[in-house]
C-alpha cells in the first residue's frame, strides 16, 4: 500500500494548459451570452411598459428610430379606443421630431 501510495503522483494544474483554456472561454462564452441576455430583456421591458394593455402593433416609419417605439404605442391606444392617450402620445412624437409627418396623420 505504501508502494502505491508512493508511486501515485497529483497531476499539477500546469499539465491541463489546453483543458483550462478551453473551461476559460467556456466560461467567457457564457459570461457574454448572459450579459447579451440580460441587454435584450431590459430594452424589451421599455417596450413592454410602453405596450402594456395595447396589443401589439409594428408599423415601420420614417421618423427618428428612436421614436419608432413610441410611434407604435402611440398607433396601438389608437387602434385600442384609447383617444385622448393616442393623441398625447403622437402630440409628444411630433414635439420631439417635427418632420414625423405620421404623426401629425395620428393627431387627426
Amino acid at each position: 500500500m505504501a508502494e502505491i501510495r508512493a508511486s501515485w503522483k497529483w497531476r499539477p494544474a500546469g499539465r491541463f494548459p489546453m483543458l483550462i483554456r478551453a473551461l476559460q472561454r467556456l466560461c467567457l462564452v457564457a459570461l457574454l451570452t448572459a450579459a447579451i441576455a440580460v441587454g435584450k430583456t431590459a430594452a424589451q421591458g421599455e417596450k413592454d411598459a410602453l405596450m402594456a394593455g395595447r396589443g401589439t402593433v409594428s408599423f415601420p416609419v420614417s421618423c427618428n428610430a428612436h421614436l419608432q417605439p413610441r410611434f407604435d404605442a402611440a398607433l396601438a391606444a389608437l387602434h385600442s379606443f384609447w383617444y385622448g392617450q393616442a393623441l398625447k402620445e403622437f402630440t409628444a412624437i411630433t414635439e420631439a421630431d417635427p418632420e414625423c409627418a405620421m404623426a401629425y396623420w395620428g393627431r387627426q
